[in-house]
């Protein structure tokens, strides 16, 4: 008998399961109970919160998982706070827009957290970011008129590859869908969204590729 089940074997009620993954270094562990927190409704046991620390030295971090009680029984419903691994970027990504990374991994974060409804506004601001700093960099002579522009009327006006326009038209959509009232593709979700992404960055990579090669073998 663990040491929680030990505990709420005083209190008349028994637990479905323990965490046996750490959300901080996302590891297998045997967690250690640090301390509970017990919230009753009718003098009933209500909700219930287990502080535990990772028993790796590599990590050692705290986090509380979250139970909901029912008939006697304890229910594990979540593990918080999670810790996102930050993506790797392809460097002609980054080397286009340092900020993009930088949301985008933000929001991952959100979502990693079940923030799911800010993590699809954060997805579309990344996006803003890369189409934008794309374009800049390609019309440095236009900066001013693009930070300025509605990003439709960027990727109408100054993303010149058919096939990314299109591309990035439907991560706008899917973006906006993210971040308005109401959605107009009520079949997509925001994994739809951060795979148009980078698909997006697919096709900026293959740009920019492009072009380096070109500059770097020119004719004599």
């Amino acid at each position: 008998m663990t040491a929680l089940s030990n505990e709420l074997f005083q209190h008349g009620c028994s637990v479905d399961r323990e965490p046996d993954t750490c959300p901080r270094c996302n590891r297998g562990i045997d967690p250690e109970l640090k301390t509970t927190s017990y919230t009753y409704k009718d003098n009933r046991l209500e909700r219930l919160q287990v502080a535990y620390r990772c028993p790796r030295h590599e990590c050692a971090e705290i986090f509380i998982a979250n139970y909901i009680c029912m008939l006697r029984v304890c229910h594990l419903k979540s593990v918080s706070p999670k810790k996102h691994e930050p993506r790797e970027y392809p460097t002609e990504i980054t080397g286009v827009s340092t900020q993009y990374s930088e949301i985008f991994n933000q929001s991952a974060a959100a979502e990693a957290n079940d923030l799911t409804l800010i993590a699809g506004c954060g997805y579309r601001k990344a996006l803003e970011y890369l189409i934008k700093d794309y374009c800049i960099q390609k019309m440095p002579d236009q900066e001013d008129k693009i930070k300025k522009m509605f990003l439709g009327n960027v990727i109408d006006k100054f993303v010149s590859d058919t096939t990314l326009k299109e591309v990035v038209k439907r991560a706008v959509w899917l973006g906006n869908d993210e971040s308005h009232y109401t959605r107009k593709f009520v079949d997509k979700d925001v994994q739809d969204l951060k795979e148009i992404l980078q698909l997006t960055e697919y096709w900026i990579c293959h740009d920019v590729k492009t072009q380096q090669l070109l500059k770097e073998m020119t004719p004599a």
